[in-house]
């Protein structure tokens, strides 16, 4: 991987577009729906109550939560590869371990509590060795009532536009640039959990208490 980022950075890339500014809406998901040269896609399932989940990642503070607890999984000593912070109402940032920033926003939110599922759409774009990029996650939670009591499934699906031609060449032509991050979406879905778990755990403290 690091090969890649090398090639991409030493390499003359054209840019397709300048990144776009706020406010973003349902064409910019349409666009880079149609156009993404990566996607990952993470499963999983938790225990929990559905209203509770949908509680959870509804909230304007639920990335600055995901990011606290990721930290508190940590290993004593290790640091976090990255911090979110929130800015306004549905504008978020992160900074990685580089010091490289990625702008984070809320496109819209789908379903709820009244429903069987809930979805939050998220834009994303930023700079990096490789030059810039956008991409799109969709964040999914659904009740498996059905074929399970308090049984919950979630899928996140990444799709990424670098907007280097240079690296998206290269992407077609080795596949196994794609096999890297279908591992990295396994250890992804490992976390992902841990998270989520946490998260419900707090959350059902939390009610009780009230």
């Amino acid at each position: 991987m690091v090969g890649i980022l090398y090639l991409a950075a030493c390499t003359n890339c054209a840019w397709a577009v300048d990144l776009p500014s706020p406010p973003f809406d349902q064409e910019v998901a349409d666009r880079l729906l149609v156009n993404h040269k990566i996607y990952i896609s993470i499963t999983g399932c938790v225990t929990g109550d559905f209203v509770t989940a949908c509680h959870i990642f509804q909230s304007s503070n639920a990335l600055d939560r995901i990011d606290s607890v990721y930290k508190a999984q940590l290993p004593k000593g290790e640091k976090s590869d990255f911090t979110i912070r929130s800015t306004t109402n549905g504008h978020y940032f992160c900074i990685n371990m580089n010091n490289e920033r990625s702008e984070l926003y809320d496109i819209c939110r789908r379903g709820g509590a009244n429903s069987n599922f809930f979805e939050r759409v998220m834009y994303v774009q930023g700079e990096r060795s490789f030059g810039m990029f956008e991409s799109l996650i969709t964040m999914r939670i659904l009740s498996a009532k059905e074929t399970a009591p308090n049984l919950l499934t979630y899928k996140a699906d990444v799709y990424v536009y670098p907007h280097c031609m240079a690296l998206r060449v290269f992407l077609k032509i080795f596949p196994g640039v794609k096999r890297y991050f279908r591992r990295e979406a396994a250890e992804m879905e490992r976390i992902m959990t841990g998270l989520f778990n946490h998260l419900m755990a707090a959350e059902s403290v939390s009610s009780k208490k009230e």
